[in-house]
């Protein structure tokens, strides 16, 4: 999933190390078992949280300052496209009585 925002467009990650829980807990005081909850709440702060993570997963660093300059339609949550799939061609020899 990525996260477009005023900053950019960014990855998020799939799995969080303890530093990025950390950094959850400290801006939107959340437990990690409370994560799930809280993203079908939409709660804001989590996105803020979000936010910052995937930007510093890219290497670009946001402060909780700036984002919270942002309204929550500046931030977007895009998933990623189904892979389409591959079509395959009828082949003539498929059916030799068919000729």
């Amino acid at each position: 999933m990525k996260i477009k925002c005023p900053a950019g467009e960014f990855e998020l990650p799939e799995e969080l190390t303890f530093k990025e829980m950390q950094q959850i807990k400290a801006i939107s005081g959340l437990n990690p078992a409370q994560i799930p909850d809280a993203l079908d709440e939409g709660d804001p702060m989590l996105v803020v949280a979000f936010v910052i993570i995937a930007a510093g997963r890219s290497g670009k660093r946001i402060s909780e300052d700036k984002v919270m300059g942002w309204t929550l339609t500046d931030i977007e949550f895009v998933a990623p496209e189904e892979e389409k799939p591959k079509r395959t061609r009828k082949k003539a020899e498929e059916d030799p009585t068919s000729a």
